[in-house]
């Protein structure tokens, strides 16, 4: 227990022993330490992971609006017919729980090589999401207007 504190401590730059006043009498931070340049670089990658994932979202909301997304993702299939909120809710459990192992264990240097392995990953498929939206350019023009015209 005593080892999660001092990470938790760690993470979050909890102050030494004291706190000094500043000119406005306003309490201020001194911090344990600066982030590693390994920690600083954990830190964008999972961001960039983040994003990257969010965007993925808000493109499988835009698929599922229009009938055309196929999951291959046994489990998150199973979760599609429950809707968008269901998807967010399994994807952002997914990503809170991967972004707190992957910062847990970020003194460890294969702890930053599985992040770039992860980063390749969104990469990867970031250009499928951009392979699917350019080879299904037209069809999302004509499923928009026969939607359009479907009645009420």
């Amino acid at each position: 227990m005593r080892a999660i504190v001092s990470n938790w401590r760690r993470l979050c730059y909890w102050p030494v022993q004291g706190v000094e006043l500043t000119t406005a009498g306003m309490p201020s931070l001194v911090y344990a330490h600066p982030l590693t340049d390994r920690e600083r670089r954990l830190f964008w990658l999972l961001f960039a992971s983040w994003i990257v994932n969010v965007v993925d979202l808000a493109l499988s909301a835009v698929a599922m609006e229009h009938q055309v997304l196929v999951e291959m993702n046994p489990l998150a299939a199973m979760i599609v017919p429950h809707g968008v909120a269901a998807i967010a809710v399994y994807k952002f459990t997914l990503l809170i729980i991967g972004t707190t192992i992957f910062w847990a264990c970020r003194t460890q240097p294969i702890t930053e090589r599985c992040a770039w392995a992860y980063a390749a990953v969104c990469v990867a498929l970031s250009l499928w999401w951009h392979h699917v939206y350019a080879t299904l350019g037209p069809m999302w023009i004509t499923l928009t207007q026969a939607a359009a015209e479907l009645p009420a």
